[in-house]
């Protein structure tokens, strides 16, 4: 399941009704509108996505979808999914031109100021997560508009969109109401979002769930996760960065522990901890336990271990953990 950090809800829960609270303040006594409230925060959430929606479809060249009629017969769905500041987010597209379904992955981030950096306290140009670099072999038709940055995925052979399009129709894609507001009326910042937008000649209409997997069991919560499901079969065709690789090495486990290469010796920093991923044989209390570890994963740009004051020259993220066993004599077992 994918991941993002969902900090804009704070902000929107503060600024987005600010209006309207204000007028609910002079009141006495105060009795909420729950249906002009709805109406606030979702005029507030359509505001926030539309200006980031039409950043992007000028940087990848598109037109608006809410403002762009389409002939009889022919429909386009966009699923936006996402919500990390800062972060590569992903809009899933399809056309269905009377039946014949195509479809692309456009992944989309925003563009720093010239003069910015890293929240870190890096250089300039220096950021904690460069897309152009941990992207590259994965996307390709870089463009840049409207401050936004988009490249189209690449796949190892071509999804069937229209398979997928069909899977995530049986699922409710066109008939799931709007969910703004969830029922449960709880703000969560952390997790995933996804916003819908579908046209069908000249109708138009979008709607917004957030972590439906986490909240409260429901047909449209589980429907919404199933149309999530369905975008897997796209994700699972992607091709792999060129930075992502497979690494094999000795540490103890523990988060920014030391790694060591079993490779070419090199010693780095593990960003990881093996009890995140549930092993079998989680770091022994003994500091001096070792384990050979072999990963899938990001051996992270020369500024970001500066950045952090890391005592290795380099940080190795880890995306997935392959293997795990003890190292019976602390080395590597090609070097016994």
């Amino acid at each position: 399941m994918k991941r993002h950090l969902l900090i804009v809800v704070a902000w929107l829960s503060n600024s987005a009704v600010t209006s309207y609270a204000r007028v609910l303040s002079a009141q006495t006594p105060v009795v909420v509108d729950s249906a002009k409230w709805a109406a606030a925060w979702k005029s507030a959430w359509q505001s926030y996505y539309y200006r980031t929606f039409d950043s992007v479809v000028v940087s990848a060249k598109l037109s608006r979808l809410r403002a762009s009629a389409l002939p009889d017969g022919h429909r386009e769905v966009r699923i936006w999914f996402g919500g990390g500041l800062g972060a590569v987010q992903d809009v899933y597209r399809f056309v269905d031109d009377r039946g014949r379904v195509s479809g692309e992955l456009i992944r989309y981030w925003r563009v720093a100021r010239v003069d910015s950096s890293d929240i870190f306290g890096g250089r300039p140009g220096e950021a904690d997560a460069d897309p152009f670099y941990s992207l590259r072999g994965s996307c390709s038709r870089f463009s840049t508009g409207a401050r936004m940055y988009t490249c189209r995925a690449e796949f190892t052979r071509s999804p069937d969109w229209g398979s997928v399009l069909k899977r995530a129709e049986a699922a409710g894609l066109w008939t799931l109401p709007d969910q703004w507001i969830p029922p449960d009326g709880r703000q969560i910042t952390e997790g995933w979002g996804m916003i819908v937008e579908l046209r069908d000649g000249s109708r138009y209409r979008a709607y917004h769930y957030d972590n439906p997997d986490i909240r409260g069991p429901s047909p449209e919560n589980a429907s919404a996760v199933a149309i999530l499901a369905a975008l897997g079969a796209i994700d699972s065709l992607g091709k792999t960065p060129d930075v992502v690789k497979t690494y094999r090495g000795i540490t103890t486990g523990a988060y920014q522990s030391e790694f060591v290469d079993c490779a070419t010796g090199a010693r780095w920093e593990f960003d990881s901890d093996l009890r995140w991923h549930a092993v079998p044989v989680p770091p022994a209390t003994d500091s001096t336990a070792r384990y050979v570890v072999e990963i899938v994963g990001e051996l992270m740009p020369e500024w970001v271990a500066r950045q952090r004051n890391s005592k290795y020259t380099r940080v190795l993220q880890i995306y997935r953990l392959v293997s795990v066993r003890p190292a019976l004599d602390g080395v590597c077992p090609n070097e016994r």
